[in-house]
């Protein structure tokens, strides 16, 4: 039978912000998944302490030691241009995650299935308004006034996601949405 391949990418930024808060943050409602990997971070950013700390990473600290080790490699983290090989397996559809909802129902109609795609468990359905989102242009903002060189050493190792859809800047109106 036809086969159709399909994958959904997401804004790099707000995917680094929802990984860090749902695997090494310390928020009550997701974080603390990868507590090793978060304790390595604090240690390792961290050279000024003698003492083994067990807290967990800041989202800045965060995005020093990826820029420090050129990437983390953990799946929640890798580039996903690398994690699904889009640079050199073939597609038949690669759709943003911000508008999956929509593509989805159809393309699956389109392939004459009757299937209803996941929803976000975030239940804003415009994505410039979801938890992660709004966070993720906060935190960047904020750390791009403090120091640009670390966001921008930071969005080199997720350029070439950020060039497969066109993706915006956190400085851009209509973030985290592909520029059409």
């Amino acid at each position: 039978g036809n086969v159709t391949s399909i994958i959904v990418l997401r804004n790099p930024w707000t995917r680094a912000v929802s990984g860090y808060r749902q695997k090494l943050s310390s928020e009550r409602t997701q974080g603390g998944k990868l507590l090793a990997i978060s304790r390595r971070i604090t240690n390792t950013v961290r050279q000024d302490t003698d003492l083994y700390s067990d807290e967990q990473c800041t989202f800045e600290e965060f995005v020093k030691y990826s820029v420090q080790i050129g990437g983390i490699k953990d799946k929640h983290f890798k580039p996903q241009i690398k994690y699904l090989m889009a640079n050199i397996m073939r597609y038949d559809k690669i759709i943003p995650l911000e508008y999956a909802n929509i593509m989805a129902d159809d393309i699956f109609q389109e392939m004459g299935k009757n299937i209803t795609f996941l929803r976000a468990y975030d239940q804003t359905t415009d994505p410039r308004q979801q938890n992660s989102t709004v966070k993720a242009k906060k935190w960047l903002e904020e750390l791009s006034e403090k120091d640009p060189e670390l966001v921008e050493a930071f969005y080199k190792i997720y350029r070439e996601d950020f060039e497969l859809l066109n993706y915006s800047n956190f400085s851009h109106p209509n973030f985290p949405l592909p520029l059409l």
